[in-house]
């Protein structure tokens, strides 16, 4: 699978796929093959990007809750705010 978001965080961040690899500690070869979608990340990985792009793990994958907005806080990427919302029923 692609992860478009991976690619916009790594333009965002100013990484290169050769910092990124080293970062991950893979091969520059594995890391080309998993932006392409020819392999997965491992949930390790995306942990990883995660945390180095200061956003959420669903953000990065492209994961989005129905009728849930995700909105960028400073550099974190949340639903948060909305979950609660539409937990006390407030549209």
């Amino acid at each position: 699978m692609i992860y478009p978001n991976i690619r916009i965080e790594m333009e965002r961040g100013g990484y290169t796929v050769h910092q990124l690899a080293a970062i991950l500690g893979l091969p520059l070869s594995a890391l080309v093959y998993k932006l392409h979608g020819k392999c997965e990340f491992t949930l390790y990985e995306i942990e990883c990007l995660a945390d180095l792009f200061d956003c959420s793990l669903d953000y990065l994958v492209g994961h989005r809750r129905k009728g849930v907005k995700q909105v960028r806080y400073g550099g974190m990427i949340t639903m948060e705010p909305f979950i609660r919302q539409k937990e006390r029923g407030i549209p």
